[in-house]
């Protein structure tokens, strides 16, 4: 237990690029908010700040924490991460509305190309939406999903240091994928999920896949991986370590998707209470025009009839 103890507060790695790239997004980040807090205040709000950190505070965990430096040890520490890139930090990062928060930190020129090459009808606005398509999302989710459980390509991932690494990006790219088309902060290129749809979306991508996962691994009584089978480590054996990270994924990512499916589903047995739905190009308006595309917002008599139809 002691060495388990001292690996978790010293054994940290050495990752200086992916290190440079967390504090780079995150100075964007900051910056975008401080400056965009004093143009529109209810974009850059506290929560939005507050998520954003818990957010990237997640990511950090997972990539340049002894939970990295411990992953090949340690299959509960392959577990953290999962949970870490997969159910905790892409619905807070969404929920802190990156995209328009983080174009003001930007210059101005860089700004206008990024806001025009994905909100408007360009070829890279029209790949942009094509790929990131919720089928696409779900399908790309499950695919990384059943790839991070297989046993041939976790003993693969785990000899190859840069395998590895390959496999987290894509973990975290994915689930940002999948969180986006859930949590429906922009930027909005796609139409909102109906709400069966989107239960339906996290029940058969999240939940199910989770679920099975967690469960076969707390109970299983052989190992899952050979290359967690060497012996024990700090006191537990594979098996406990085993039934320790089968534990994690199967109960706090069901209470992660079970409290989201749940608010899904009360939405779409409860369409009255619910705000209206925007319209599609309701980014569009002068009131939530993306920096850099002013001159794109709609004549006065189109913005009075998309108000009296909110």
């Amino acid at each position: 237990m002691y060495a388990l103890t001292d690996a978790l507060l010293f054994d940290w790695p050495w990752r200086p690029v992916t290190t440079l790239i967390l504090l780079a997004v995150a100075v964007l980040y900051v910056w975008g908010w401080w400056r965009s807090r004093r143009a529109y205040p209810k974009l850059a709000t506290a929560a939005r700040l507050i998520s954003f950190a818990g957010g990237w505070l997640a990511v950090g965990l997972a990539l340049v924490s002894p939970l990295y430096a411990l992953h090949g040890e340690l299959l509960a520490a392959r577990a953290a991460q999962q949970i870490l890139l997969g159910i905790v930090a892409p619905p807070l990062l969404w929920l802190a509305c990156p995209f328009h928060v983080a174009v003001w930190g930007m210059p101005v020129s860089l700004r206008k190309v990024v806001t025009r090459r994905i909100l408007l009808r360009t070829p890279t606005g029209q790949i942009s939406r094509w790929v990131t398509k919720p089928v696409f999302a779900w399908l790309g989710t499950v695919s990384v999903f059943l790839i991070w459980h297989d046993p041939q390509l976790v003993a693969w991932t785990l000899a190859h240091n840069w395998a590895y690494d390959l496999t987290l990006g894509l973990f975290l790219g994915f689930y940002l994928l999948f969180w986006w088309h859930l949590v429906g902060t922009g930027p909005r290129i796609h139409t909102a999920l109906p709400g069966w749809m989107a239960f339906l979306y996290i029940v058969l991508g999240g939940e199910l896949p989770n679920m099975v996962a967690g469960v076969t691994l707390a109970f299983r009584e052989t190992p899952a991986y050979l290359s967690y089978a060497q012996g024990a480590f700090a006191g537990f054996t594979s098996l406990q370590d085993q039934m320790v990270s089968g534990g994690m994924i199967w109960l706090i990512g069901s209470l992660a998707y079970v409290s989201t499916a749940i608010i899904l589903i009360g939405r779409f047995f409860k369409p009255g209470d619910m705000p209206p739905q925007l319209p599609f190009h309701y980014d569009a308006t002068e009131r939530t025009i993306a920096p850099g595309l002013e001159h794109r917002v709609l004549p006065q008599s189109m913005r009075r009839q998309d108000a009296r139809n909110l």
